[in-house]
């Protein structure tokens, strides 16, 4: 059945969830210029942290910056930097959320109420991060992340949660529309025991943007993750894995291919 309980989401799935959820929420972009309603929402919704500047969006112990000037992390290179973005200015590292309240947006050559100057972020037609970090002041092991998770479920009296593993990028697999967020590919279902069950066909509901306010957990331990926002830009995130205090999860009638026994030798990890 649906679920809406604590969730615990690890490695390559916390950093696809930050990639497809939190980014997108700190770059400034505000709504299109139009007096026909219908001709504005075609042309897409302003970042709604637009009005948040100021105010709390994670949890106390969350910073999030982006760095493109970072070349290298734990000596691999970092896709995502840059030395300068596609209107030709240098890019600056952005303290975006410091303890949880939010500092700043990334932004370009265009204008935003409050953020009159751009950051050195206008890629791929308009703002858009470089190298996106997610970190805490209060990280604990990833080996105690689920063992606090369990905690959590016994706190709540949740038979089970679930612990994600992997999530699907849109832009490399043929997922399906529909309203809701990002599809699931590999996922166990966890009992307060810690008995693990593989489960499938599964997605998260809508993520609004007071869900990282949910936050509660996060691992010392990050994970370098980089995906294409145009076909000439790339993106990084650095991020550990977290564990949210509520989040939706629904089934999904369309079961996605069911994923290798092993991935692809020459697959890069990083990707």
């Amino acid at each position: 059945d649906d679920f809406t309980g604590p969730v615990l989401i690890e490695g390559q799935a916390s950093a696809e969830f930050v990639a497809q959820t939190l980014v997108p929420l700190m770059l400034a972009r505000r709504p299109a210029d139009g007096e026909n309603p219908r001709f504005a929402q075609s042309q897409g919704q302003g970042t709604p942290f637009l009005r948040r500047l100021g105010l709390r969006v994670l949890s106390d112990s969350f910073s999030v910056a982006d760095t493109p000037n970072l070349s290298t992390y734990e000596g691999r290179p970092v896709p995502g930097a840059y030395a300068a973005d596609d209107e030709g200015l240098r890019p600056k590292d952005v303290a975006l959320v410091e303890k949880g309240r939010l500092v700043s947006l990334l932004t370009s050559r265009t204008p935003q109420k409050n953020l009159l100057q751009s950051n050195g972020h206008g890629r791929a037609g308009g703002a858009q991060a470089g190298v996106f970090q997610v970190q805490s002041a209060e990280a604990v092991p990833a080996s105690a992340l689920k063992a606090k998770y369990l905690d959590l479920l016994k706190a709540q009296d949740k038979p089970f949660g679930y612990i994600v593993r992997g999530i699907a990028n849109p832009s490399e697999i043929a997922v399906g529309g529909g309203p809701g967020g990002p599809f699931i590919l590999q996922a166990v279902k966890v009992t307060q025991d810690g008995t693990e069950e593989p489960v499938r066909g599964l997605r998260f509901g809508t993520v609004p943007p007071s869900v990282f306010r949910d936050l509660v957990e996060a691992s010392h331990e990050r994970l370098l993750y980089s995906y294409r926002v145009s076909a000439t830009d790339a993106a990084s995130v650095i991020v550990p894995s977290l564990m949210f205090e509520e989040l939706e999860i629904q089934k999904v009638t369309d079961v996605l291919q069911k994923p290798p026994i092993v991935p692809p030798p020459l697959r890069d990890t990083s990707r």
